[in-house]
């Protein structure tokens, strides 16, 4: 299947006229809900930040979550490189950077704040907010700082090498 073949499959999906008009604004009105959403998330967090804090420290994640971003974003490579070269689809080569971002997500540190009422982390542009009240449990264990959060979500696990004194940040959960 070449291009020409992908591009005619996708023809008849793209609307004409002023469906074509209604979904370009469609997807404006989403960009401008996704920032201003970001921007209270932050507003949010940031008054947060204005209790005492009793534990800071910076980290990326643990060693084996950071070999599964490395392993996924390889893995992904090679699958985005064969469809490019089965496709003869060079338009294609762009999909690529998607694999730089996952890799990149190994290595970006997140900035943690712990308050008494949440732990606020993630990076200057995009904080997030977790309630104490959600926090189920901190270990520290195989050069890894784990906080498991209640629900379906899954353990945070940040590099204990990457924290100053990680015995610290666990005793602050504690109180």
């Amino acid at each position: 299947m070449g291009v020409g073949a992908l591009a005619a499959l996708f023809a008849d999906l793209v609307p004409e006229g002023a469906g074509l008009l209604a979904a370009f604004a469609g997807v404006a009105l989403a960009m401008v809900g996704g920032v201003v959403r970001l921007m209270a998330r932050n507003a949010d967090a940031r008054a947060y930040l204005d209790a005492p804090i009793r534990a800071e420290w910076e980290a990326r994640p643990a060693p084996g979550r950071r070999r599964a971003y490395y392993a996924a974003s390889g893995a992904l490579t090679l699958a985005l490189a064969a469809g490019i070269v089965a496709w003869r689809a060079p338009v294609l080569v762009g999909t690529l950077g998607a694999t730089v971002s996952l890799a990149a997500q190994g290595s970006n540190r997140r900035e943690c704040h712990l308050t008494d009422e949440a732990l606020v982390y993630g990076n200057v542009q995009s904080l997030t907010v977790l309630d104490r009240d959600d926090v189920r449990g901190v270990t520290l264990a195989d050069g890894a700082l784990r906080i498991e959060r209640a629900g379906w979500k899954p353990a945070m696990a940040f590099d204990a090498g990457d924290i100053e004194d990680p015995e610290a940040v666990v005793a602050a959960f504690r109180r």
